[in-house]
């Protein structure tokens, strides 16, 4: 397995931006299977790579794990602030320009934690052309139940809008694409992904959910992420 520290320019941002990759050694004419993997609020780049296991796990699932920067923007173009879900569209424009992916969303997934898991779906069920699997751990489901929180103000005003309200993303797309989302029982959103798995199946928007012991912590992602891999691994065009 190869460890890339790559800086590169975001043009979304306007400036320089960050990401680690970790990829396969084995050659294929094909190109291999991508993965992006967002970061939770108080992260960055490096954080899924040196608190987790993530780089083992993908070696023995023969996947490539993209895993950029994305601020504290929520993956959403901002009302008043950059545009980190143009940034992350165009990371994957980046990779596959770059590196020898599959370039077709057959082989392309995306998960994420805590505000990467809300970032993860609502990228993955609003650009089902781009993204076939999406899977997230303790996620904001609803970020503007923090609304004292004045950075989310900026990004998303009063209220979700524009593409950014997962309830209404998976309505429209949950059908066309695989969505799986977990959450420890001792966390604190533990009772938004409650609710929004409750809204999913009276519904009958098809999806996977589980609960599990264990709360907003690395020790609960790290034991958790394989399971997200191994439903990447089951949806993508991935030879192992």
């Amino acid at each position: 397995m190869s460890y890339f520290d790559v800086t590169y320019f975001s043009h979304s941002l306007g400036k320089a931006s960050k990401m680690i990759i970790v990829k396969p050694d084995i050659y294929s004419t094909n190109g291999v299977a991508c993965v992006y993997q967002l970061h939770g609020y108080s992260d960055d780049s490096t954080q899924w790579s040196r608190m987790t296991s993530i780089e083992r796990f993908a070696i023995d699932r023969n996947i490539m794990v993209v895993m950029p920067d994305g601020g504290k923007g929520f993956y959403t173009n901002a009302i008043n602030g950059d545009s980190y879900e143009d940034h992350i569209l165009e990371t994957v424009n980046f990779v596959d320009k770059n590196f020898n992916t599959i370039k077709d969303k057959s082989a392309r997934a995306i998960g994420g934690l805590s505000m990467g898991g809300y970032g993860a779906m609502k990228i993955g069920l609003k650009h089902v052309d781009i993204f076939s699997s999406i899977a997230a751990h303790s996620s904001v489901i609803d970020p503007i139940e923090f609304r004292d929180n004045r950075s989310l103000m900026d990004i998303f005003g009063d209220t979700l809008q524009d593409g950014n309200n997962l309830y209404e993303l998976a309505q429209k797309s949950a059908s066309k694409t695989n969505l799986k989302f977990d959450c420890g029982i001792e966390d604190f959103l533990f009772y938004q992904n409650r609710k929004f798995h409750d809204f999913l199946s009276e519904n009958k928007i098809p999806h996977v959910y589980n609960e599990f012991s264990g709360s907003h912590t690395w020790e609960y992602w790290n034991e958790h992420i394989i399971e997200a891999l191994d439903f990447h691994v089951k949806n993508l065009n991935v030879k192992i």
